[in-house]
């Protein structure tokens, strides 16, 4: 997950709520998956986080835009331009390019 506050307020909701809430989310999901599948964990779930310098945050910002405009351009083409066929939810492809590291 990414996330970038947007100002002082919003860095400390962040860090007061939004972490615990994240990785208790987190936590939650994967012991779901884990009871669905009918399967056992080994050992606790973990978690990795890393903070990304201006560069990465900068590519991963730019990445973002991009797919907010495709979307976009998909869901409201230009009058006359021929319309692309719409995928079904969980069937899009998800490159992020040679370069991203997520």
């Amino acid at each position: 997950m990414y996330d970038r506050p947007a100002n002082l307020a919003d860095w400390l909701a962040m860090r007061v709520v939004g972490d615990g809430l994240q990785a208790q989310t987190w936590e939650s999901l994967v012991e779901a998956m884990v009871q669905e599948s009918g399967g056992t964990a080994h050992g606790t779930v973990r978690s990795e986080e890393e903070d990304l310098g201006e560069d990465q945050a900068a590519r991963v910002e730019d990445w973002v835009k991009a797919v907010i405009a495709d979307r976009k351009r998909s869901q409201h083409p230009a009058p006359g331009a021929p319309r692309k066929e719409q995928e079904r939810p969980g069937t899009a492809s998800r490159s992020f390019g040679a370069e991203a590291t997520l």
